[in-house]
């Protein structure tokens, strides 16, 4: 093999090669010219193959998706691993996007991953495999993965995807998956391998014959070992990690130094040392890179005699200027003057463990000088642990002190007396309206500051409740756009989800509330603590009231230009006798009677006095309705029965103690997936808690229930439960507020559980754009097919036919189904493929639809569409949907002509129409919870479910205040239990 002298033409042809599959368009194309060869491809394909890589580089998966398809649609229809790793990939991209924040939204990576890869995933148990570990990572916090997790987030990741996508399009191409010289590279260490079982020693290098390139007046530096040799390697870099280079090492100065003795009798020999190895890599591929670093001209060649002799010249007078400006990889190559370095003697690949070989060059020996030993390990240990904790005393003190500080500067005491500006009509209001009421045009704290100021002339926007909804748009508003309003007779934001916890003293009721006033302070908004009464939408007026010091009901007006119902629900009674002997979980209130109704029963059945069947019947708990509230405070109930009754209440009352719910269906979390359901069922059952499924109750006695339930038969059985606590929370119903409002509106509104709005959330039958509703007292309204009209009015106008009679071609069914999209997108899962419904409607074969056919089509899509949950998750995004929507309203609105806003809808000139993105549910059973991620999709599990479930809530929460004060209040159960106090 030494004798082999692969020629320059050969390395070039490899080069060549080289670059060209790899995608550096630019350098292929200038050392092609250079090395007088014909480019291997059109450099408009490399140039899109290194986009494509560089896209993926970066974390643009969908841009690199797009660019794919658009070069060849079969690459990803045919590699279906590809495409899979591709779309895991943008989801790994989401997640970490979603940590980079503390709290971040993680809901755009659960709405990928149920949408895009959740179908996908069944296909292949690779595929289940590979989604179950990525979707792990938003279980767990960055710093504290796994290493096989870990590993996800790492950019090699991005490489090895981004390799995969480049060997496909080359295959689709015609060509060669790889360069030809990463097959020698396998090649030679194929040889290594041989050649050490054979016991025969390979040369170290292969002479790339370029002594015949060193000019004759440098020979004499080759004889002193200071010469410039090219080498060629393959470095890291931050955007285009396979980038070829050239490393040019400067000469080694050495020298003889020869330190002290430390005895003076001692013999010590000298010892070398070096004082540098400074190695510049340039970028030999990138002209412009060269002509920065050395100034070379701008035809500088790759790699040639002429070159090497340019180098050869100017690198030692540019050394000092390139020195701060030379890449950081001398460093690693490198070290400083403690250490004795070789500088290797052949041509070939730089060893670096971060570097990716060409060729093998082996290790040298590298004795570094050697540690004096001052102090034994015990001291030295001893010395370090004293260190640290005197850096964390330090450390703790600072931040004590600094807390104290910070406290100090909070107090304030301002005597100061100055005359305030305030509007008159702030204090004495005008009368207006229907009923003649005081109209609260200007608002005491509209003159506060400059901002307040610059905002009444704003368009007003009134919101009504301070929900879900409400407060995910009041957070998403811009602060310039709108004169803000909040109504709600509750002066503080619930945490709804975690209200069952609250319940048994897992957490305290202050740490899922938020005051209103500092979440609207943050827009610079009013609020006004009252209830609503009543809309007048000719006038654009709100009627409210409030109860004054006096104890009387006063009511007054508040004006709006566009106004946001979001007042909520109430509980429904399903026409059940006796409910007013049963409590619900609605708000704060409730939890707080919940709980000390719970105590009291337990400390009641304690007493001497009580009789065993009273005793019973004290202890006996129900639940009615087994949907996530109801599970959830079951699960919550039991543990606290089974972690802190037995502690601190005699024995007796645990053995005595009885939990049962009772469910109208035959499974409890009926909306959720079946296995999730059928896990809930079991771990009750192990729980002893009684699930009595396919029962009714019928009424509500202060001392027991009665209720039917179907036997296997199908015959239905009226029973009764002693009972001495029930929870009532069996599914939701309009508040007064929200059937006023029905009413007013007649025949626009026929849904009797919830005001119907369109797509883009107005409230139907209000003047258009001016009444939105939002949250549980609201629905979407999904007819799709009584809209089959104005879908067809635009082509029958430009045909100038009646839509009821003319026929749709399959090119004007794309037209109306994408309109369909835009109207109603919870409609676009049910027309992916329009070229299959129009073939599976066209009933006659006529390669028409007519009105008929495409109302049978539309109706049968209206059948699969359901209403949107009423869960703070669908009110959370429509909050901040309808706050995007007016930011965007604000500003674009002054710029619109009349042409742009058909039929003066500008919500739909503006801004697309409400889609719910379902982003998964969740519950907790005791010690474990359960995730319905949607699409087949769940995870069930014990403590570390628990902490999961945890951690999404804690996510969620609104506040930073709020979410220290469940983490205070999960440490003190843990600590000291649950608070089992009533006052």
């Amino acid at each position: 093999m030494e004798d082999v002298k692969p020629s320059k033409s050969d390395l070039n042809v490899l080069i060549l090669d080289y670059l060209t599959a790899e995608g550096y368009p630019t350098a292929a194309e200038r050392f092609s010219k250079e090395a007088n060869l014909n480019p291997a491809q059109q450099q408009d394909s490399v140039l899109l193959r290194n986009r494509i890589q560089h896209d993926i580089h970066l974390g643009s998966i969908q841009n690199a998706i797009e660019a794919i398809n658009e070069l060849n649609p079969q690459i990803l229809d045919s590699d279906t691993s590809l495409h899979f790793a591709l779309l895991r990939l943008q989801l790994i991209e989401l997640i970490r996007e979603s940590s980079l924040t503390p709290g971040g939204n993680i809901g755009p990576a659960l709405t990928f991953a149920t949408t895009q890869l959740a179908p996908k995933a069944p296909s292949d148990p690779a595929f289940l495999e590979d989604l179950e570990r990525t979707m792990a990572l938003l279980i767990f916090p960055p710093d504290q993965l796994e290493p096989q997790l870990a590993e996800l987030l790492h950019p090699d990741l991005r490489k090895k995807v981004a390799d995969r996508v480049n060997e496909a399009i080359l295959a689709s191409q015609g060509q060669r998956r790889n360069a030809a010289i990463r097959n020698l590279v396998k090649l030679r260490s194929w040889a290594e391998n041989a050649s050490k079982d054979a016991k025969i020693t390979l040369p170290e290098h292969l002479d790339l014959a370029l002594d015949g390139d060193v000019p004759v007046a440098d020979k004499a530096r080759k004889s002193r070992s200071v010469m410039w040799i090219p080498r060629m390697i393959v470095a890291p870099r931050h955007s285009d990690p396979d980038v070829i280079r050239i490393a040019v090492s400067v000469p080694v100065k050495v020298q003889q130094q020869v330190p002290k003795p430390a005895n003076p009798g001692s013999k010590r020999s000298p010892v070398k040392y070096c004082s540098r190895f400074d190695s510049y890599v340039l970028s030999s591929l990138l002209v412009k890179d060269l002509r920065t670093m050395l100034r070379l001209p701008r035809t500088a060649p790759f790699v040639s005699a002429n070159n090497a002799a340019l180098l050869r010249t100017r690198a030692p007078q540019q050394l000092p200027s390139a020195r701060g400006r030379a890449i950081q990889y001398a460093s690693q190559v490198s070290r400083g003057p403690h250490a004795l370095r070789r500088r290797p003697q052949v041509v070939g690949a730089l060893r670096n463990p971060n570097w990716r070989l060409l060729s093998h060059t082996p290790i040298r020996s590298e004795p570094a000088k050697q540690v004096l030993k001052t102090r034994s390990r015990t001291l030295n240990f001893v010395y370090r642990t004293a260190a640290w904790l005197g850096i964390s005393v330090t450390v703790a003190s600072a931040g004590i002190i600094g807390f104290f500080l910070y406290d100090a500067s909070t107090y304030r005491e301002d005597l100061s007396q100055r005359d305030i500006q305030i509007s008159d009509l702030a204090l004495n209001p005008k009368r207006g309206g229907p009923k003649n009421l005081p109209i609260a045009e200007v608002l005491m704290d509209d003159e506060d500051d400059a901002d307040m100021e610059r905002q009444q002339n704003k368009p007003r926007l009134v919101v009504l409740g301070g929900g879900w909804g409400s407060v995910a748009m009041i957070k998403e508003l811009r602060v310039e756009d709108y004169h803000v309003t909040l109504i709600s007779p509750t002066n503080y934001f619930l945490f709804t989800p975690m209200l069952p916890s609250a319940t048994v003293g897992t957490l305290e009721l202050r740490s899922l509330a938020e005051p209103i006033r500092r979440i609207v302070s943050n827009i610079k908004g009013h609020f006004i603590k009252a209830r609503a009464e009543g809309v007048e939408f000719s006038e654009k007026l709100v009627e409210v009231s409030q109860v004054g010091a006096d104890g009387t009901r006063s009511h007054f007006y508040i004006p709006y230009d566009k106004l946001v119902i979001g007042v909520g629900s109430t509980t429904n009674p399903y026409g059940v006798k006796g409910l007013d002997n049963c409590n619900f979980l609605k708000d704060l209130d409730d939890a707080r009677k919940i709980k000390h109704k719970i105590l009291d029963n337990l400390e009641a059945a304690s007493l001497p006095t009580t009789s065993e069947e009273e005793r019973k019947r004290l202890l006996s708990f129900v639940v009615c309705g087994g949907g996530p509230t109801g599970v959830e405070f079951a699960a919550e109930l039991f543990d606290l029965l089974n972690e802190d009754l037995t502690q601190y209440f005699p024995r007796l009352i645990r053995n005595e103690v009885s939990v049962h719910l009772i469910q109208s269906r035959g499974h409890i979390l009926n909306t959720y997936d079946e296995a999730v359901s059928t896990y809930a069922e079991d771990r009750f059952s192990r729980d002893q808690v009684q699930v009595l499924t396919n029962s009714r109750v019928k009424e509500v006695r202060p001392d027991k229930i009665l209720f039917t339930q179907k036997d296997e038969q199908g015959e239905t059985i009226t029973k009764e439960l002693p009972m001495g606590f029930c929870l009532w929370s069996t599914g939701v119903s309009q508040t007064d507020f929200s059937k006023g409002v029905a009413e007013k509106l007649g025949d626009n509104q026929t849904n009797k559980h919830a005001l119907e709005t369109d797509s883009h959330l107005r409230l139907i039958g209000a003047p258009l754009g001016d009444v939105y509703a939002i949250g549980d007292c609201a629905t979407v309204q999904n007819n799709v097919a009584d809209n089959l009209v104005s879908f067809l009015n635009n082509l029958a106008y430009e045909k100038g036919k009646d839509p009821k009679t003319m026929q749709i071609e399959f090119g004007e069914w794309i037209q109306v189904g994408r309109r369909i999209r835009r109207q109603f997108p919870q409609a676009s899962e049910h027309l992916k493929r329009l070229d299959k419904l129009f073939e599976a409607y066209d009933k006659d074969q006529s390669g028409t639809l007519d009105f008929g056919e495409m109302r049978e089509l539309l109706m049968q899509i209206d059948k699969t569409l359901t209403s949107l949950p009423a869960t703070a998750q669908r009110a959370h995004q429509q909050g901040q949907y309808l706050a995007h929507k007016f930011n965007k309203m604000a500003r674009a609105a002054p710029g619109l002509t009349m042409n742009e806003v058909r039929d003066g809808d500008l919500d739909d000139a503006v801004y697309k129409s409400f889609q719910y993105h379902h982003l998964g549910s969740l519950a907790y059973l005791g010690n474990s919870a359960v995730f319905d991620l949607g699409g087949g999709w769940h995870a069930l599990g014990g403590l570390w479910a628990v902490y999961a479930w945890r951690s999404v809530y804690f996510a969620q929460s609104v506040s930073v205040r709020t979410r220290l004060l469940l983490a205070m209040d999960w440490a003190k159960r843990a600590l000291f239990g649950r608070d089992m106090m009533t006052f």
